[in-house]
């Protein structure tokens, strides 16, 4: 990844600032200063973010919006990077409140981003790639082979973080260079095999749980589950077996009781059925004695009056048919003769119409033949309206095509006219048009401008602003230096004060000490005295106070020493600070000079257009309002041109346009001619609509008469079928009627024999006829024959039965179902016996065919799960004494790569050949977790230690050494991760002048192939990068970046 092109909108202290990697393309190193706060660190956040989403600090992304955005500013980062052949844009927003779009107020507006491929000439949008925050981190992870902590790791060296990759953890290591170097199909072969382990593993588990299952079953009762508790596995099976052959030789000893109930059960259930059956015959006896009681004796006499009433029924049913038949054909007869009566009124009626139209159509027929005339007059009228119509069309034709003569001729003189006035605008803005030439020069006039404005007079003006920004930094340090230089003084003053306060107090002890140690008659060794008045007897704490003094006493000195030697530095300081404020006075005099007379010499042809003294914003404006009027310029004469090319064109047509109307005009004349000579051909005079007045009176006569006459031809033909009808109608209700008397008669006939009858019941017509329509017969017919059948069906049963209980004695049935009961209840307690001993056999049965199962089982994959277990503890590194992983093993065989390039290209140059990189020793913790930690070997005591004793300085060059390494080795693998950049935040300061410019050369090592960018205060940094971009603070807030090529 190569940083192209850098914008930030709204983004921490940045309003609207870009940074043009390009531009810092052409060394091989490049410095980003400014004062502290300023917003150097947030390049490197807007590159992150807009990247990954997230900073390089501890920061949210929607921190970093801008404190003085307002609600119409959008916070934004625009990030075009490359990545192999290709160019790529990335635009990321984070959660931001911006004014609605509509009404008043603001709204949540979630966080965008959108990556895509642009073209590397022409910067436009050539395929977009993602375009939603989650899609674009999934593809710049997968484009990059790197997420943003690996990315902040290997790329970024944050401020105060130097040593994140050189002391963080095996598994943070681990997890980069896996992913840098691509050794995942090792971590997947790895993640299977452990799969394969643990699922081994819970197989056997799952083993050994259905086996404990088994021989924990609720089935086993408590002395038996104590049986198996306190068995050796080894004879749980044998056990188990055991134990279902007891409860199969319980289960036959409880069939054979069964069997032995059954039999009792088939015997006492025999002798109830006999009983039962005994028992009911005597009931049914008593219930056919009943029967007949009720249903034959006492219903005697109703049987003697059914069987009467059913011979007088009897004897009047033949005659029901007749009755009937007389009684509908006096009815019928009746209505025939009222139908006869009015048909032959009605057919005297419709021959007397019959008449009237016959002699009409006589009439009509007389008319037929001037009818035929007139059509024959309709028919040569119809083909003069024919004709008629043509000549009429004509003569249209005729007016239509005068009137768009006139149209053409109108159009004819307004198209002379147009062109007239088109040939004077042609002359007119032929005269306005300029030449190309002159733009061209106005052009390179105003090119040349700018060449000398940026070639020249910013890079001198550059070099005035930072030789007075040097000045003012200068000055603070002079101010700062006096101000130190003071305070040490006084601190000095008060130091020497406490010493000899110290040194008074050591006095008092020590003469103390010496009193309390003299003894009489012994010369004093200070005076030589033999007596000793002021004898005193030192306390115990009175040596301690002395021995705390005493060292206090050497701190002082000590303290002394240094604020000396602090004064004398200051002291030197000051002289150089004074020396090289001088210089650069002078120097920014000379810069002056050199731009005032650079900027004369710019403004001597255009000083109406740029301001008195330079002024940057001034003559950027000035060159930019130059450019839009030279572009508008040329944009008037370009509309020139197209004005007059339109013109032409309009000119050309208006030519074609004349030419074609002249053209119509006599092919309208011509048109006109034939059309007249055709009409005079024809020779019609008369109208059509006339001819057409006369042809349809003609016709409406004749369609009247036709019509009439078909009229009056239906009405003849519809009344002769209904007078044919009418007599066919008549003649057939007399033969109806001739029937019906004759039937009449012969039912008659019939009725007077039967009332003539010897046996005859009655000779009344009303009483025949109520017994020969009552529906009765067949229901009491019924009865009387169903009171014989039950009366001989009785007496036949009850003999019967008599005949088998014949010297038989009536059952006791509640003692034999009490018997039977009893039977039964034993018997199907047995049975559920049986059933839950059989169940309890099944049962043992299933557990050890299971077992059994299971067992098998086992031993058929205990190769499988050792050749597995063997497997997966090898490339766990539980196998191997260093405990180290399979994935760790090849990961830190890439590390030991990387520290041997640290050790032969930098970390020697910068440590003066005191240190080197080697991985944490065997015994040490060279183990599983720690297989990737890195230890410094220290030439100068022999002996390896951890990267953590480091000093700053010494930590920074570490760092950066394996930084520095760690890009060269990826590049050279190239295992998909390409690494064309690297950032250095701040760190430079802790290092010594010499260390300095080793690590300088070794920077620049590396920029010949990529892109170094380093974020520093120290001055000699500033002085030697040629390249540079600089943050200034505007205030409110606000931030500028320049950049700086010296």
């Amino acid at each position: 990844m190569k940083p192209i092109y850098l914008e930030m909108n709204y983004f921490g202290p940045h309003e609207n600032s870009v940074v043009d990697f390009r531009l810092l393309d052409e060394s091989p190193i490049f410095l980003i200063s400014g004062d502290t706060g300023a917003g150097k660190s947030t390049i490197f956040d807007a590159m992150t973010y807009a990247l990954f989403g997230t900073t390089t600090g501890d920061r949210d992304a929607k921190e970093m919006r801008s404190q003085f955005a307002t609600a119409d500013d959008r916070t934004s980062v625009t990030f075009y990077f490359k990545q192999g052949n290709l160019l790529y844009r990335i635009e990321r927003s984070p959660e931001q409140k911006l004014s609605k779009k509509r009404g008043s107020g603001s709204t949540l507006q979630k966080s965008t981003a959108k990556l895509a491929i642009v073209d590397r000439v022409k910067g436009i949008e050539k395929n977009n790639i993602a375009i939603n925050p989650k899609n674009v981190g999934e593809e710049i992870t997968r484009l990059l082979h790197l997420n943003a902590e690996q990315f902040k790791k290997i790329i970024l060296l944050p401020q105060n973080d130097f040593s994140r990759f050189l002391k963080s953890s095996t598994p943070d290591k681990e997890a980069i260079l896996k992913r840098i170097f691509g050794t995942y199909i090792f971590t997947s072969f790895s993640n299977e095999i452990k799969a394969k382990n643990s699922e081994m593993n819970a197989v056997y588990l799952e083993y050994d749980r259905k086996q404990q299952n088994l021989y924990e079953s609720s089935i086993w009762n408590p002395i038996e589950l104590k049986e198996l508790e306190d068995a050796v596995e080894q004879e749980k099976l044998d056990l188990v077996t055991s134990l279902w052959k007891d409860r199969v030789a319980r289960k036959n000893e409880i069939e054979g009781q069964t069997f032995e109930q059954e039999e009792k059960v088939i015997s006492i259930e025999i002798a109830y059925k006999s009983a039962l059956e005994l028992e009911n015959q005597f009931k049914n006896l008593n219930n056919l004695e009943n029967d007949y009681q009720q249903n034959i004796i006492e219903k005697s006499a109703i049987f003697e009056e059914n069987s009467e009433y059913l011979k007088k029924l009897k004897w009047a049913s033949p005659l029901k048919e007749s009755i009937h038949e007389l009684e509908q054909d006096i009815k019928q007869s009746k209505s025939l003769k009222n139908n006869i009566a009015g048909i032959i009124s009605e057919k005297a009626k419709d021959e007397i119409l019959l008449k009237k139209l016959t002699n009409e159509k006589e009439d009509l027929n007389k008319q037929q033949e001037n009818i035929n005339e007139n059509k024959k007059v309709a028919e040569k009228i119809f083909i003069q309206i024919q004709l008629s119509l043509q000549v009429e069309k004509k003569q249209s034709k005729v007016e239509e095509l005068k009137l768009e003569q006139a149209d053409n001729l109108t159009l004819l003189e307004s198209f002379k006219a147009n062109l007239g006035q088109a040939a004077e605008n042609i002359s007119t803005l032929q005269d306005d048009v300029i030449s190309d030439d002159y733009f061209i020069n106005k052009r390179e006039e105003r090119n040349q401008l700018e060449l000398t404005f940026r070639g020249k007079l910013i890079p001198t003006f550059q070099k005035v602003k930072h030789s007075k920004d040097d000045i003012v930094g200068l000055e603070l340090k002079l101010k700062e230096n006096t101000i130190a230089l003071s305070e040490n003084k006084d601190n000095l003053e008060k130091a020497k004060f406490a010493y000899n306060e110290k040194l008074k107090g050591r006095r008092r002890l020590m003469i103390a000490q010496l009193q309390s140690e003299l003894q009489e008659g012994e010369a004093c060794p200070v005076c030589g005295a033999l007596e000793h008045p002021f004898t005193e007897t030192i306390e115990e704490s009175s040596y301690k106070e002395l021995g705390n003094l005493l060292k206090e006493i050497d701190e002082s000195q000590k303290k002394q020493t240094v604020l000396l030697e602090k004064n004398k530095q200051l002291q030197q300081l000051k002289t150089e600070l004074k020396t090289s404020l001088d210089l650069k006075k002078i120097e920014a005099d000379e810069f002056e000079k050199e731009l005032s007379i650079l900027y004369s010499e710019f403004i001597a042809d255009y000083s109406q257009i740029f301001p008195d003294s330079f002024d940057e914003v001034s003559i950027d404006e000035s060159l930019l309002n130059l450019t839009k009027s030279l572009e508008l310029e040329e944009v008037k004469n370009d509309e020139t041109k197209v004005k007059l090319a339109d013109l032409e064109s309009k000119k050309l047509e208006l030519q074609e346009k004349v030419k074609d109307f002249e053209y119509s005009n006599q092919e309208f004349n011509r048109q006109i001619e034939n059309l007249n000579a055709e009409i005079t051909e024809i020779g019609i005079t008369e109208t059509s609509y006339n001819l057409i007045r006369k042809r349809n009176r003609l016709m409406e006569k004749a369609d009247l008469f036709e019509k009439h006459l078909s009229e009056l031809m239906a009405q003849l033909s519809d009344i002769k079928i209904k007078i044919s009808s009418q007599t066919a109608s008549l003649n057939s209700f007399e033969s109806q009627e001739a029937t019906l008397l004759e039937r009449i008669s012969a039912n008659k006939e019939k009725i007077k024999e039967k009332f003539s009858e010897q046996e005859a019941f009655t000779t009344e017509f009303q009483i025949l006829k109520e017994w020969a329509y009552d529906d009765d017969l067949i229901q009491i017919s019924q009865k009387v024959e169903q009171y014989k059948a039950d009366k001989a069906r009785l007496k036949v049963e009850i003999k019967n039965i008599q005949q088998l209980i014949q010297n038989k004695k009536r059952p006791n049935l509640a003692l034999i179902e009490e018997e039977k009961k009893q039977t039964n209840e034993n018997y199907v307690f047995l049975q559920k016996k049986l059933v839950s001993a059989e169940n309890e056999v099944e049962q043992a049965k299933s557990i050890l065919s299971e077992l059994k199962k299971v067992i098998k089982q086992q031993d058929k994959d205990a190769s499988k799960k050792s050749a597995i277990t063997k497997l997966y503890n090898a490339i766990s590194g539980r196998a191997s004494e260093d405990k180290l992983r399979l994935e760790t093993y090849v990961v830190q065989n890439y590390l030991e790569k990387i520290l041997y390039y640290a050790n032969l290209h930098f970390i020697n140059q910068l440590s003066n050949n005191r240190y080197r990189f080697e991985l944490a020793g065997e015994g040490n913790n060279r183990r599983m977790d720690h297989g990737l930690d890195i230890n410094i070997y220290d030439n100068e005591t022999g002996a390896a230690r951890s990267a953590d004793t480091l000093s700053g300085g010494e930590t920074f060059i570490a760092a950066l050494s394996i930084a520095l390494a760690l890009s060269e080795v990826v590049q050279n693998t190239a295992n998909g991760v390409q690494i064309e950049a690297l950032f250095i935040d701040e760190g430079f300061g802790s290092l010594d002048q010499e260390t300095l410019q080793k690590a300088m050369q070794a920077l620049e090592q590396i920029g010949e192939n990529r892109l170094v960018g380093v974020i520093s205060h120290v001055e000699e940094m500033k002085a030697t990068i040629g390249q540079q971009i600089i943050i200034n603070k505007m205030g409110d807030g606000r931030s500028n970046i320049k950049s700086v090529i010296k």
